[in-house]
């Protein structure tokens, strides 16, 4: 099976980014040590203000995301409550275009 790239945008609520980007920070080194198939588990912040979290994520085969959404599942009720709203995750397939050194 393919690799799996997702995109998911957390807009935490005003005032909340430091605690949100603080659970990332706990998370984040869980995911990188406990999932082989996670190939990329990057957080990102805008440069400037508040605006969403980025993650950008690459796993791969959808099995291997479907292991971390099992490990991200726990982490689930310290997240929301710093969520102005629903995550907006996005499933896609990387089209193989370019240099191949350059892709995700």
């Amino acid at each position: 099976m393919s690799e799996v790239l997702i995109v998911a945008k957390l807009t935490p609520r005003e005032g909340r980014m430091n605690d949100l980007l603080g659970v990332f920070a706990s998370i984040a080194p869980e995911f990188h040590e406990k999932e082989p198939g996670t190939l990329v588990y990057s957080v990102n912040r805008p440069l400037e203000g508040d605006g969403p979290v980025v993650v950008i994520e690459k796993y791969a085969s959808m099995e291997a995301f479907e292991i971390h959404k099992q490990n991200l599942n726990r982490h689930i009720p310290e997240i929301e409550p710093l969520l102005a709203g629903e995550m907006d995750v996005t499933v896609l397939s990387q089209l193989p275009l370019g240099d191949p050194t350059k892709l995700l």
